[in-house]
């Protein structure tokens, strides 16, 4: 089973925590984040670049331990 999150992720917010957070602990084998609004250029509405949203998103082992306590 694969879980999908999606969002802009213009600032990570804990609604969007929540939905990870969700996602990992539903036992699915897989987690796949998309991210929206990628080809978007940088404005007011929308702060951060595609590659910046990526790295802010990294689910890195500390992340997932972060969000999940484990």
């Amino acid at each position: 089973m694969i879980s999908l999150v999606m969002g802009r992720f213009q600032g990570l917010h804990f609604g969007q925590f929540g939905l990870i957070r969700s996602a990992l602990m539903s036992g699915a084998d897989k987690l796949q984040i998309i991210i929206g609004s990628s080809f978007q250029p940088r404005t007011f509405k929308n702060p951060f670049t595609f590659t910046e949203r990526a790295e802010a998103a990294n689910l890195s082992p500390l992340f997932v331990k972060t969000i999940v306590g484990r």
